[in-house]
């Protein structure tokens, strides 16, 4: 360990585990994007029910307040 911020995918790791334990509680996605020296741009969904995609873009949140999580 580098003592640094820690990679993109941990944090979304993390979330993901968050979700899966809480599964019955929540009632929207997570999405977790970032930058880190690695992978470089990566964005992540994270749907209801905890699972982990990563993906070049994402979408969420309600129809009248969209998220958008974009990297290229």
């Amino acid at each position: 360990m580098s003592g640094g911020p820690p990679p993109v995918h941990t944090a979304a790791s993390l979330f993901q585990e968050i979700c899966y334990q809480n599964k019955d509680a929540l009632s929207a996605g997570i999405i977790v994007a970032g930058w880190d020296k690695d992978a470089g741009p990566s964005v992540y969904n994270i749907p209801l029910g905890g699972g982990l995609f990563r993906q070049p873009w994402a979408i969420g949140g309600m129809l009248h307040m969209p998220h958008i999580g974009f990297f290229s």
